[in-house]
């Protein structure tokens, strides 16, 4: 055992940093594959679409591990919730309308960062994503 350890060049040290880094991340894939375990009432291709949105939103650098962001697929919708400044609710809304398997989006993101009452915000502004349909 201990023999085929030392071929395995990630310490428990750096996989901790890792899991601590990512750990927003992680804790919405885990509530996602909760959620995912049989037994499950809802339409199996709704959860294969909603975990391709969370790999199109985890892909991004610029969205990975948003503190707030929220998302759930029911029916070919997307539903997008939390509070974020103006270019990332455009980014997030982008990356969800061009996943394949999304009829729709919700959008209940709220703008204006962690302070000030959230304002309506149209989407308008599309923004280049890096998603793979």
């Amino acid at each position: 055992m201990w023999k085929l350890l030392r071929f395995i060049p990630v310490t428990r040290a750096a996989a901790a940093v890792w899991a601590w880094r990512n750990r927003r991340e992680l804790g919405r894939w885990m509530g996602f594959a909760w959620r995912a375990i049989p037994p499950f009432t809802g339409d199996r291709d709704d959860l294969v679409t909603e975990a391709k949105l969370r790999a199109a939103i985890s892909r991004d650098e610029r969205t990975r591990g948003l503190p707030t962001l929220a998302v759930r697929v029911a029916d070919g919708t997307a539903f997008l919730d939390g509070r974020m400044v103006a270019p990332l609710h455009d980014l997030v809304y982008t990356i969800a309308d061009s996943t394949a398997g999304i009829g729709a989006v919700e959008c209940r993101i709220g703008d204006g960062g962690f302070r000030g009452p959230p304002r309506a915000h149209v989407h308008t502004t599309h923004v280049p994503a890096r998603v793979d349909r």
